[in-house]
């Protein structure tokens, strides 16, 4: 990429997307089937009240059925952990963060191939003003032989920084 590249948002995010991209292998069409994932969208009832604003889900390549969420800005450093029939599984607060704006969340490979990695992306900028954005990594936590629901802070959460070039975007 050029310098100048970033100021085309399309090239922005093709270097976000570069930068996060993990190799895929091809399930001769029936990825759907295989993940587990239905084709239809389902609508579950969360248990767990209060959550008022949710901009991120992401299923756990760890535990079946098990899904983190977290709020938009403003809200606490948690992700809440659920499963597919919208049970309160507990809370994992992330320490040393802060949701300045919390858009999604991925979970996937990192340093250590033995683990899963949960990505939370603090990348909101309503109002461009932000210089640089933050994703937190973490590795997946073990969640089996706990009393439920869990309340669990995690530690040693590394910090990607990523910093435009020139301005704010």
């Amino acid at each position: 990429m050029q310098e100048g590249d970033f100021h085309c948002p399309l090239k922005r995010l093709s270097a976000w997307y570069n930068f996060f991209k993990v190799p895929t292998r091809r399930y001769s069409g029936k990825f759907f089937e295989y993940a587990g994932f239905n084709r239809k969208p389902q609508v579950i009832k969360l248990q767990r009240n209060g959550l008022r604003e949710i901009s991120g889900i992401a299923a756990s390549h760890q535990y079946k059925d098990v899904l983190y969420v977290h709020e938009d800005n403003g809200h606490s450093n948690c992700l809440y952990v659920t499963n597919n029939r919208g049970e309160d599984i507990g809370r994992l607060i992330i320490r040393n963060s802060h949701n300045r704006d919390w858009e999604d969340i991925a979970v996937g490979p990192g340093p250590s191939p033995e683990h899963h990695y949960i990505y939370v992306a603090d990348i909101g900028d309503n109002h461009a003003w932000r210089c640089s954005m933050r994703i937190y990594r973490l590795p997946e936590p073990q969640l089996e032989n706990r009393t439920v629901p869990v309340r669990k802070t995690v530690k040693g959460v590394e910090v990607i920084t990523l910093k435009y070039p020139d301005r704010p975007h």
